[in-house]
């Protein structure tokens, strides 16, 4: 009689640990049921399948000699390690390594050109990092009072808005029992500007009601309604980001593995969460996805790809053997944006060369996962930052380096490299390497002032001209129809619009003294570096409206000085943007300035 009820006891404990743990499972941890992930395979088959099986088993063999119970009651492990062990060889590299290395398609490596990477811009480069945009926004949080020690800022995404580059945070509960004692959500999210340290904005239009595990609970828990909306839908990450209208959403790819049982994970779809509404939430296909989310695959699975097509593109066995044409990665990435859209900027090296020089580099488009892969021996990021960090100008600082960011100065590769201070993650300088040259190194503690001393480093260094033949030197003369001033990073700029070059934007600093007496309507005479680009940077103003009289000592320009002066531009017009080009500059004529850009012009081939 005792043995039967131990049996009784021995099943409803058995159904009870599957109940509890399926609840634990589903509701809790909100994990689908779906074991093709190899988590989510451990989780329910230890918990739902081999505990319950033991607790039940245990009552059922009470009679049977101890040998024979002990293999009864151990048979659940042994079917689970089984199990687990032949899913793990049909999903291993060392089975699939070709299908893992075709993951991701990289085209054959074309030479690197000018336009591959976003040319750079004083105005536009974004130069503040995730731990400098995080101090702005800590300290934006401490002005919103007692409000502010009950919530705290989630992680900070980078993204395009409206065309201009943002890191956005939203703001959340910092915990369980400040959303239970405020359930109508958090006070919006945080913008802060990656090209301007003095654009922080607080937008608080939208309680953001949905937030992750932690943060929310019950209807409002981010990872319960993307389960409900996608029952089996194995969820990658999770991104906040907000719309053209500043709406803000959670973005939620959902994955499927498709190599083996656990292996090979790829984006199948992407749910859309409303911050501010539980209720309205959006499945997309891939295609169908909205312009305004700028990431579809996240970095870590694009990152993970390109390492298993660099590993396992000749097979399994070369990884061990022979090791030919293996690449890897160099240590971490960084997200770019270039006409409108997102890539993620990754440098190729040798596979486990000694070495700090790439092989060239790719750029894998965010939302269609196509890979653009150039040619181009030159600097690993971390061999850049040693480079910047070494320099004697900013040794003794003891800065750190952000990550660097691809640039392009008129057809020369750079890497721009903002330098913090380690302690409190504030940005103190600028450094500019050359990535084929990178014991070129320009610093400045603005951004002019490094674009400036990297050139000046160009030039000493002898490197080939930074101009290419799609620069031209150009003098206009026009009515100013729009004027504007601004200050960032210490400089000051003025950005116009001159009659009769409407689709293009000048710009010029402190430097050109009349500058600051302008206004629109004035009449000027300006010589640019006109490019391709819709921004052209203006290395002499002259305000019409006014005509100081020079001194006799400055109206003197010797010949040999304007010939040398001359020589200079014509191998490196470049040199015209140097301070003591424009003291040369300002001591000619307008007459004479004129016939120096005739003289300067190169000579046209048939």
């Amino acid at each position: 009689m005792s043995r039967s009820i131990g049996k009784i006891v021995a099943g409803i404990a058995g159904i009870v640990s599957i109940v509890f743990f399926l609840w634990l499972g589903l509701w809790r941890f909100n994990l689908p049921f779906n074991m093709n992930s190899f988590g989510i395979f451990c989780y329910y088959g230890a918990f739902v399948f081999v505990i319950p099986a033991v607790i039940f088993l245990i009552g059922v063999v009470v009679d049977h000699d101890p040998p024979a119970a002990g293999l009864i009651i151990a048979s659940p492990v042994i079917l689970f390690v089984i199990v687990a062990i032949i899913g793990g060889l049909a999903s291993s590299k060392l089975c699939n390594a070709e299908r893992f290395a075709a993951q991701i398609s990289v085209p054959e490596s074309t030479p690197f050109t000018e336009g591959d990477i976003a040319p750079f811009d004083p105005t536009q480069i974004p130069w503040i990092d995730e731990r400098y945009a995080s101090v702005l926004g800590d300290k934006l949080i401490g002005t919103l009072g007692a409000i502010g020690s009950s919530v705290e800022l989630g992680e900070y995404v980078r993204q395009d808005v409206n065309g201009e580059l943002f890191f956005v945070a939203p703001i959340l509960h910092s915990g369980y029992w400040k959303y239970n004692a405020n359930p109508n959500g958090t006070p919006g999210y945080v913008m802060v500007s990656m090209t301007d340290d003095n654009d922080v904005r607080l937008i608080d239009d939208y309680n953001i009601r949905v937030q992750p595990d932690g943060h929310a609970a019950w209807g409002d828990k981010l990872e319960r309604i993307v389960q409900n909306a996608v029952p089996n839908g194995l969820r990658y990450e999770y991104k906040f980001e907000v719309d053209d209208d500043l709406h803000p959403w959670w973005v939620v790819p959902i994955y499927e593995n498709q190599i083996g049982f656990w292996g090979g994970a790829e984006i199948t779809k992407v749910v859309l969460v409303d911050a501010t509404n539980s209720q309205n939430v959006q499945i997309y296909n891939l295609n169908e996805v909205p312009e305004w989310v700028d990431r579809i695959y996240p970095s870590k699975l694009v990152e993970e790809q390109l390492k298993n097509w660099g590993m396992y593109s000749g097979g399994y066995w070369n990884t061990w053997f022979g090791k030919t044409g293996m690449l890897q990665s160099d240590d971490g990435n960084v997200v770019v944006y270039s006409n409108d859209d997102c890539y993620l900027f990754d440098s190729l090296t040798s596979y486990g060369g000694a070495d700090e020089s790439t092989v060239g580099f790719v750029l894998t488009n965010m939302r269609t996962k196509e890979v653009e892969y150039f040619s181009l021996a030159g600097a690993t990021e971390y061999a850049a930052c040693q480079s910047a960090l070494g320099d004697e100008r900013v040794k003794a600082q003891n800065y750190s380096a952000t990550f660097p960011l691809p640039t392009m100065i008129e057809g020369r590769p750079a890497y721009f490299i903002p330098l913090a201070d380690p302690n409190s993650a504030i940005i103190k300088s600028f450094a500019l390497v050359d990535i084929e040259k990178y014991q070129v190194v320009g610093i400045g503690t603005t951004i002019r002032e490094v674009e400036r001393d990297f050139r000046a480093k160009q030039r000493q260094s002898g490197s080939s001209p930074l101009y290419t033949p799609t620069a031209d030197l150009l003098e206009i003369t026009g009515e100013i129809v729009r004027w504007g001033a601004y200050s960032q990073s210490g400089d000051t700029y003025y950005l116009f619009i001159v009659a009769g070059h409407e689709d293009k934007l000048l710009l010029t600093d402190a430097s050109a003294t009349e500058a600051a007496i302008t206004r629109e309507g004035d009449r000027v005479r300006l010589q640019v570096i006109a490019t391709e680009n819709s921004g052209w940077t203006v290395f002499s103003f002259d305000n019409l409206e006014f005509s100081q009289t020079l001194s006799e000592i400055e109206e003197t320009v010797t010949e040999a000085e304007y010939q040398q002066r001359l020589t200079e531009v014509q191998e490196n017009p470049a040199i015209m943007e140097d301070s003591k080009f424009r003291d040369f500059w300002n001591m000619l004529t307008p007459e004479q300035q004129a016939a120096f850009l005739e003289q300067a012009q190169p000579e046209q081939t048939e």
